[in-house]
């Protein structure tokens, strides 16, 4: 099986090319995103862009892993057509990506971005300005109960917090430990904190929109680890000035992290569009961006590198790995 391993730092590099040897697996491991070449299999991360076009010059792949939960940046519906199996890594980063989620709340609730601020640039600190906020009895509206969001409900009801919940299934668990269910409507309007912890797909994007962000309380906190396009960007710029927001991940971040292709490239409009939505928010003191990092521990890649060399060693055997995403069951 010829295999192709992408998107990967001179440290992961070196964890991969150890976990294949003992493994006694054979691959090509690269720095650079997927563009095309002659693999049965590949392994990417979110940099990876597997749209249609590569799909079809790719003529010989059958299966694709992506190192993350989230798979909304390859096209499962052309990798359906074509009958590639596709797998995700949902269970590397529970507690990593819940704990950053907890980080972000606490970080925002108590002005920590200000705080820094005032202490660096100030002879005379205005205590008033950087007074904060308790987590503890306020109501966290938690969307989406999956492992992550689970995790979350679980530990804002450790702190204190009464928790409010929507998803497409009631966990019997969460409702015992006394989470409560509510649509979508009520979690806005009655929540102090909204967390999102939801896939991106045609029905949660833009999930917070310029329609339903007037149902959210003056002065309540936005957060969001899972994917930037759950929030429409204009949405939150049109409430910044009365809400609050943590973001690891927003609309554009892609030329966020790269400047430079505003220049040298060819940006869509939206693209630009979303670049400049971004700036705004950054700028302002309401709003606490990180740089999609939540997943980002040594514990979970190293967690994320094990399982995808697990997944190889199963389908070099001819057997069938967990978390399939794509091609043996609908799209």
């Amino acid at each position: 099986m010829r295999i192709g391993i992408f998107d990967l730092s001179d440290d992961e590099k070196k964890i991969m090319e150890v976990l294949l040897k003992d493994k006694g697996i054979d691959a090509s491991i690269h720095s650079t995103s997927y563009d095309e070449g002659d693999y049965e299999t590949i392994v990417v991360f979110v940099d990876s862009k597997i749209t249609k076009e590569k799909i079809a010059k790719s003529k010989h792949l059958k299966n694709i892993i992506t190192m993350s939960t989230g798979f909304d940046h390859i096209d499962l519906k052309a990798c359906k057509k074509r009958k590639i199996k596709v797998y995700n890594v949902p269970d590397y980063g529970t507690d990593t990506v819940a704990e950053f989620t907890l980080l972000l709340m606490l970080a925002s609730l108590r002005k920590l971005g200000v705080i820094l601020s005032e202490t660096k640039e100030s002879t005379q600190i205005d205590y008033k300005k950087i007074r904060g906020k308790d987590l503890s009895k306020k109501t966290v509206g938690v969307v989406g109960t999956g492992r992550i969001g689970s995790r979350v409900a679980e530990i804002c009801l450790s702190m204190g917090c009464k928790v409010i919940a929507n998803s497409r299934k009631k966990r019997s668990d969460l409702l015992k430990k006394g989470v409560e269910y509510v649509d979508f409507q009520t979690l806005l309007s009655e929540a102090d904190i909204i967390t999102l912890h939801t896939a991106l797909v045609k029905a949660t994007k833009h999930m917070i929109n310029q329609k339903n962000i007037s149902r959210v309380k003056e002065g309540a906190l936005i957060i969001n680890t899972s994917r930037g396009p759950l929030i429409e960007t204009k949405a939150l710029i049109s409430r910044a000035d009365v809400l609050y927001a943590g973001l690891d991940v927003v609309e554009g971040e892609a030329l966020l992290k790269r400047e430079l292709d505003l220049v040298w490239k060819n940006p869509s409009e939206g693209e630009v569009r979303s670049r400049l939505e971004t700036d705004l928010l950054m700028k302002n003191k309401n709003i606490l961006i990180t740089p999609h990092v939540a997943y980002d521990t040594e514990e979970a890649i190293y967690r994320i590198l094990k399982s995808t060399v697990d997944k190889l060693e199963l389908l070099i055997k001819g057997e069938k790995p967990k978390d399939l995403v794509a091609g043996e069951k609908n799209v």
